[in-house]
This record gives C-alpha cells, structure tokens and sequence, in this order.
C-alpha cells in the first residue's frame, strides 16, 4: 500500500509541552489587562494600534508593547465575532425562493432580512463600538504588521523572548521579508534566546492538530495519526468558512454605477476574495502545503489501513480522489481496496463536508472564470498615446485654485532654490503623474555615490545574493543607506558620501512629494544604490536588462495589475535618481499593458526620474559599461516605512560627534545584520584548513558551493571503512553497487559491540560539520535541521581496465532534483512522493577513486530529526 510522503512540511520541532508553555507565557504577556474587549466597546483596535505608533514614534517601548498587543487581540475578538454573526444570520431568510411572486423581490427581500439579523447581532455583541475602520489598517492586521512592532518595542528594552515570537509570527507570513531575517538570524546568535522562544503566536487549530499528526505518522502512532488529522480537517473547514464569511465586508467603491453594476461589481470583489482563502490557509509554518486539504485524506486513509479500518481508508482514499481525480498512486491504492472482502464502488464516497467545500469552491472557480473571460471591467486607466493630460493643479472652485496656484508656485520656487529644470512631463512620457527632472547631482557628487556603490555594494543585494537576478548577462550589486553608514563606522568610506546617499534621497522624496501635489506625506519604504554591470561587452542582446514590471503589483499574461501578495502592494510612488551615462543601452522606458513601449528616459547623472509605481516600466539591455541609480520606493502608508534611514542618521550623527569612533569597531566583532558569504563563513573556520573552491557563479547557480578541508584524509578513511565494513549493499545500476549506512544503523551496530563508539562520534561530527558551514555560508536566517543522513559508497562492478566501464554512457545517478519531480518540459514539481520537504543538500565526498566513490549526503529538514539525538 502507498503511503503518503513522510512528511510535507519542513518542520520545528520541540517537545509539544514545551510550546505549549512557551505560547502560554507569550499570550499572557500580550494579553495582559485586556479586558478593553467587549467591557469597553469604545475602544479598538484601530486606536489602540494608533497609540501604538505613536508610543513607538516617541521611544515608550512599553507603552508600545502594551497598545500593540491589546490592539491584536481586539482585532481578534472583533474579527470572529463578525465572522459569527454574519454565520449566524445566512439561513436568515423571510421569503420563499421556490416559488416567488417575483424572484428578484424574494432574493433582495431575503438579504434585507439577513441584513437586519446581523445588525441586530452587532449591536448584541459590540454595543455601542464604532463599525468603521480604516481599509490600510486592516490590511496592515492581515499582513500581521503589528507583531513587527511589538517584536521592535521588546528588542529595545531587551525583552527578547518576547521579541523573538512576535519576529517569527510576522516572517511566518512575510517570508521575503528581508529586515525581519535580518532580526530572526539576529536572535538567534544572541546566546539568551533559545529555539523554543521562536513559536508562532498566530497559529490555527488545524495547524496545530496537522503537525501533531504529522509527527504521529513519524513516530508511526497511526491512531495518534487518525485523532490528530480528524481534528484538523474538521478545523480547516471552520477556519475556512470563516475566512469566506470575513470576505464580505465593506467595499470601496472607486466610481458611481448603476444598481446592478454595483452589486455585481461588489460581488465579484468578494468572490475574488473568498478564492484567495484557500492560498491563506493551506500553509504550515508558513510554508504553502500544494493540495494541502487532499493531503489529509492522504494521511488518512494510510492511517485507517494500517489499523485495519479498511471501510474508512476507503472512504478516504474517496475523498482525496474528489480533489485529485485520476491521481495514479491513490487510483493503485482504491484498486487494492477493492480486493478486499466488504469493500465495493460505494465505499469510495467522499465524505460530505469535503463533497460540500469542493462543490462550492468548483462553482466559484467556474464563476471566476467566466468573469475573467466575459465581464467587461472598467478600462478608464487604460492609457492610449493620443490620450490628452490634463495639467496635475487642477481646481473647481475660486479657493480651491488660489490653493493650487499657491503649491505650484511653491514648486517652481523649490526647484529655482535647488537648480532643478523639468525635462519632460506626463505629456512626453504619456503617462499621468510622471515626470523627469534634470539638476540633483553634480558629476562629482555622482562619481562620489557611484564609488560608494562599488565599494560597499553586495552582490545580488535584495536578491539573496544572486548576481545576476535579471539577465545572465549582467552583474547587479547593490548597498542599502544603513550598510552605508556602518561602512563610514568601519572607515571603508569617506563619511561625505554615506551623508550625500542619505541627504539626496530626502531631497528625491520632497521633489516628488511636491511636484504631484500629494495631501499625504510620501514615506521612504526600500532605499537602494545599485549598479548593473555588462558581462558581455559588444554583444548583441534581445534580452532587458530589467523585464517589464510595476512595483505594486504583479502584471498578468492579459495586462492586469493585480494588487496582491508577495508584490509589494504598499508601496506608491517610485524615484530613479541617475549617476552615470558612460555606458551602452540601458535606457528605461515606460509600457502600457500589451508591454508596448510608451516612452523612454536616457539615464544621465543627476536625473530623477518619479512615476506612480503602478506603471508598467522595464530597463533595456546594458551592452557595455556598468549603469547606476539610486532607487527609491515611496508609500503613503507611515507603517510601512523603512527604518534604514533613522539608524543611518543615528549612526552619522555618533559619528561626526565622536570621530575618533571610526574605525574602531573590533574586528571580531560580528555584524549580523550582514548576509553571510563565503568570506564570513571561513572565518568561522579560520583555525582550520577549509577552503572555498567553486561558488555560486562557477557553478553555473544561485545558492551553491564547494568546499575542502572540512574533513581530514584519515577521517575520510576512517568513513570510508565503515560504509564498506557493513554489509548493506543495494543494486544501483546494472555496473556499481551503492553501499550505505545511517545513523541509527550504526547506533544498532556499536549496541552489537561490532563497531566502536569512536565511529558513531566521527559520523555525527562531520554530519554538523558539513551542515553548520552550508548554515553559514549561504546566511540562512532559520537553523537547518537533518532529514536523511546517510553514508554510502559507489562501487563499479566491471574491472576498472576493461573496455565495457570505459565505454558506459550511463549516468552512476541519473539527473534528478532532490524535493521535487522533474517534468518534461524541465519544470520541478513539489509534490508526493518527492522528498518536498528538503531545502539544502550537502555531498561530503572522499578523494575520488576509480574504483569506489564514498559520499556522506545531508539533506536538509527543518525538524530536529530524533535519528541523530537518539545516536
């Protein structure tokens, strides 16, 4: 019988009491003296939230701590009592829809009567509390911006078991979050914070009981299996249901329409919105889970079988069918079903709260289709080149333009003041609320930034360290204001530089905040000084040096922006500050939605370009030289503004006061808030003979390496003789054997007195070897854990002399992925029976031999794996 993977999930493990005693801790703590809940209806969370901001503006950690947590648990009880009602009241109905004197009355009718009931319900539950909130500040619960600065407040007064939980819970959901990876990898160097401190504070039921299953199915408890996966089925559908009955709040309307199209307007929102849930829910750890409610049946039915309830795991092998027909292991399983006594067709029945929740979500689907493919959206933003534009001031009334005539006055008065001269507007770039000015930067105080860049600049910054993350034919490095600062620290640059980066982005983001005439101020959300250099100097290219994109949304294959996460939905307004015009091609250009070139923009030093970062922009190929730009992303949300720019003044500011502090940073002082390289990770190993001999770019990927020296040439021998001295060979093609060995076996082994401990301890101690340099070496923010360890030897069957071995076309191992499938057309496929939990593999290799090939493979899993601590 098929089992389902061992695991789907990369995991965290501790011991279950232990987290539920660390999530007590954590939970007492934030709700504290909460009882401002339904005691005292007046006060929300949107206030308590604001009081929060302001007590972190003005450095009152606690009182920051205090208003934040208060302000997330009155969003919870405010968000499932909602929830409640509006569940309450969908049977509400007062009309009989069968047979109606007038259908449309009778479905209206029964919604004013709905209507009622949950008002009624609201009333009950929140008495007197204020029902209108601000969209931003529910999106900014939604996206768990709270915890971030809850975790900040409890840094800054060292509280860090608390400010680890609250780190973990926001990165959980925002895993591309480059700050708070920074701040997780932070922690946990600090030697007070332990691994049961990084717990998820916002965790559901059904997550809760899934990974207690999936710790059962580990362990092989298939009862514990079956209780535990039961709960959390039954718990994903209420958590679901939920999640469809919070889609139907309020709505803004960005334009007056008929009453149909209004409604059928709304509708379509919610239903984009109720689709979304599944996508929400079906992680663990933050981790996406594919077919993550299929997966339990899956989990399941291998349980009911091996506990002999062969009606059950039918019923299950059913049900997962329901969601993946035609699926060829769980087909082969149903076949095998059925050749047992007592089980027919009918005992596949899926069950009927699955049947529910997939009958529903398939008519949705079927709906949103049509939606997508028939209804006519507005088109009003769609820009065409003869489109007329009218002047940004514009007015109605007498005041309204004595107000207008007065900011652009101010405007022309600020550009004047600093030499700045309009070079083209939205009528050239047809584009509104687009504009390229000439006049921020002298060539020196280019040429002073550029050096900078190049100094300081991190290879594929932003990009985990992938150098070439737009095109293989350009190296793209980058330095954000704070490394700026810290390099000024480390007297690695001159402090009038980092001062130039930090004052001349202010002066970009004043400029645009006052050319497009904004009411609310612009804040800085992601500052960035990067360079793109030609790899291939000369060489015709079809390629862009950036694709076409926005910076707000994700572009469709049909055109649409879609405001949607990961995009960086936040973010408003985008600036593009030139340094250098030295090179070939890279022009920047704007697009409309059939990815047609609107217009285009020849970089030069000290030319801003500022556009809406809605609109569709791109880079041409830069063909020689190296092109740089500082680039700066605005939002008109203070909550998601960066902090980078306050600690590089704080820093700047240490550091005129005190200069005799630069370049007195100790050198063994680590700087965590750095992304560990392969320089850092051979100064962990300085005292020994490691070394570095291929990186990412040598082997032709991101995240890739080699490395000698980890191990000596008599430890090497010492695992060669142990994998060879075990008789545990396993056919691996038709010319070598594969011999191996795990940790367990070789625990069972020294048990047996047939080989010494000094064995087990040298196997153990190169496995943490190899994983805490890989750790290391790629920077990674979470620990990495051991799924399969296992010591093996190839060796070739055929005389190392004859013809035949000299000859072979086939592969020892043929090209595979180690967590996924690879598919025909090349694409990787994570899903069963692939070991999809894996994220890194290490190959611990002997001196190759022509005639034995010893190998120690370390997969990753991000569960402390209990092989390794019971040897």
């Amino acid at each position: 019988m098929a089992a389902p993977e061992n695991s789907k999930i990369r995991w965290r493990s501790v011991c279950i009491g232990k987290i539920t005693v660390i999530v007590c801790t954590i939970l007492t703590i934030l709700t504290q003296k909460c009882s401002a809940l339904p005691d005292f209806p007046s006060v929300t969370y949107e206030m308590m939230y604001s009081a929060g901001l302001d007590a972190y503006s003005n450095q009152k950690w606690s009182d920051c701590m205090k208003f934040m947590s208060r302000a997330i648990e009155d969003y919870h009880f405010y968000t499932e009592t909602l929830a409640e009602c509006r569940r309450l009241c969908t049977k509400a109905n007062k009309f009989n829809t069968q047979k109606p004197v007038d259908m449309q009355l009778a479905i209206f009718g029964n919604y004013v009567y709905k209507s009622n009931c949950i008002r009624k319900c609201k009333m009950t539950k929140f008495k007197t509390r204020p029902d209108n909130y601000s969209a931003e500040v529910d999106e900014a619960f939604e996206n768990l911006k709270p915890y971030d600065y809850y975790q900040l407040c409890a840094f800054k007064i060292q509280l860090y078991q608390h400010a680890a939980a609250a780190a973990y819970t926001f990165l959980l959901s925002n895993k591309d979050n480059e700050a708070m990876q920074k701040n997780i990898h932070y922690y946990r160097s600090l030697p007070q914070v332990k691994d049961e401190f990084f717990v998820n504070l916002e965790e559901k039921p059904y997550q809760t009981h899934y990974i207690r299953a999936v710790e059962a199915y580990n362990r092989e408890d298939w009862l514990g299996v079956i209780e535990s996966m039961e709960k959390s089925t039954r718990e994903y559908f209420k958590e679901h249901r939920t999640c469809r009955l919070l889609c139907e709040g309020k709505v803004e309307q960005e334009q007056q329409l008929d009453f149909i199209e209004n409604i059928a307007d709304y509708f379509i929102k919610v239903l984009d919105c109720k689709k979304s849930c599944g996508q929400k829910l079906d992680k663990i750890y933050g981790q996406f889970i594919e077919d993550f409610i299929a997966g339990c049946y899956h989990y399941l039915q291998f349980a009911y079988f091996k506990v002999g309830e062969f009606n059950h795991a039918s019923e299950c092998a059913g049900t997962y069918l329901l969601f993946k027909p035609g699926d060829e292991t769980m087909e082969a399983n149903k076949d095998a079903y059925l050749r047992l006594k007592g089980i027919g067709p009918m005992s596949f029945t899926p069950r009927e709260d699955a049947q529910k929740h997939y009958d529903l979500i398939a008519f949705e689907a079927q709906l949103l289709k049509y939606i997508d493919e028939h209804y006519m959206f507005d088109i009003t933003e769609v820009i065409d080149d003869d489109d007329e534009f009218d002047d940004l001031f514009l007015g109605d009334s007498a005041d309204e333009l004595d107000i207008l005539a007065k900011k652009k006055h101010d405007l022309e008065e600020f550009e004047r003041a600093h030499g700045f001269q309009v070079f083209a507007g939205p009528k050239e770039l047809k584009g509104k609320k687009r504009v390229v000015v000439d006049g921020f930067l002298t060539d020196e105080q280019c040429g002073w930034l550029k050096e900078l860049a190049n100094i300081g600049g991190i290879k594929g910054d932003g990009y985990q360290q992938y150098s070439t993350p737009h095109t293989k034919h350009e190296m793209y490095h980058g330095i954000t204001v704070d490394k700026a600062a810290e390099l000024v620290e480390g007297a690695k640059i001159n402090m009038t530089a980092a001062e130039l980066y930090l004052n001349v982005s202010e002066l970009m983001r004043q400029y645009t905040e006052k050319y497009l005439n904004l009411a609310s101020p612009l804040y800085f959300h992601f500052t960035h000084l990067v360079c793109r250099t030609s790899l291939d100097d000369g060489e015709e290219r079809t390629d862009l040096s950036h694709p076409i994109h926005a910076d707000n949304c994700i572009m469709t294959t049909d055109g649409k922006c879609l405001k949607k996460l990961p995009a960086f939905i936040w973010r408003d307004y985008t600036g593009l500050l030139y340094l250098n015009d030295n090179f070939e091609g890279g022009e920047f250009f704007f697009a409309d939605r059939n990815k047609s070139m609107q217009s285009s923009v020849k970089p030069k030093c000290g030319r801003l370009v500022s556009f809406q970062a809605s609109d569709y922009h791109g880079v041409k190929a830069v063909t020689s030289g190296q092109r740089c730009a500082l680039a700066v992303w605005f939002t008109l949300d203070r909550m998601y503004q960066e902090t980078a720019h306050d600690t590089a003044f704080q820093l700047l500011a240490k550091l005129r006061e005190n200069p005799d502090l630069i370049g007195q940073k100790k050198e063994t002082e680590k700087d965590d808030s750095v992304p560990v390289g392969k320089t850092k990770a051979l100064e962990v190993y300085d005292d020994s003979n490691v070394q570095v001999i291929a990186t990412d770019e040598d082997l032709g990927g991101p995240q890739r390496m080699a490395a000698d020296g980890l191990a000596t040439e008599e430890e090497c021998q010492e695992l060669c003789k142990l994998a060879n001295g075990t008789d545990r060979a396993l056919e691996a093609d038709e010319m070598s054997n594969t011999g191996g060995i795990t940790i367990t076996e070789v625990t069972e082994l020294v048990q047996q007195m047939k080989v010494g401990v000094k064995a087990v301890k040298l196997y153990l101690d190169v496995a943490e070897r190899a994983k805490e340099f890989t750790a290391r070496y790629f920077g990674l923010t979470q620990p990495l854990y051991f799924d399969f360890t296992h010591l093996v030897c190839r060796t070739a069957l055929e005389d190392h002399k004859s013809n035949q071995n000299r000859q072979r076309k086939d592969l020892s191992h043929p090209i595979h992925a180690d967590n996924c499938h690879i598919q025909q057309d090349g694409s990787c496929r994570k899903k069963p029976p692939a070991y999809i939990q894996r994220d890194f593999r290490y190959l611990f290799s002997h001196k190759t031999r022509f005639w034995a090939r010893c190998l120690l493979h370390l997969p990753r899993f991000k569960s402390k794996y209990t092989k390794h601590q019971t040897a």
